[in-house]
């Protein structure tokens, strides 16, 4: 089994393609880890900035630790907030 704990996790600084600072992240669970077929991607994003619109070949859930997010998948846009999961389907463009 593996396992991750959020407090433990040491996060990297992402640059978006605007320039900003604005991700802090960390990927606990993953191939590289011991996973056969399924990765964790640790997000913090800070008040007023975002995580770019991107796509991944899998499905993807989003949950909401703590705070307000607006997501959007495809032509879709959703408020999330602390305790919200949502899906996104593989291959659709996505952002938070």
């Amino acid at each position: 089994m593996l396992t991750a704990r959020t407090p433990d996790l040491e996060l990297m600084n992402a640059t978006q393609p605007d320039g900003r600072m604005s991700v802090h992240v960390n990927f606990p669970i993953n191939t590289h880890t011991g996973s056969a077929d399924s990765a964790v991607v640790y997000f913090e994003i800070d008040p007023g900035e975002k995580l770019a619109t991107h796509t991944d070949s899998a499905e993807e859930v989003l949950y909401i630790v703590q705070g307000e997010a607006e997501a959007h998948a495809g032509d879709e846009t959703g408020r999330l907030s602390a305790g919200d999961l949502a899906v996104i389907p593989a291959m659709v463009p996505h952002g938070v």
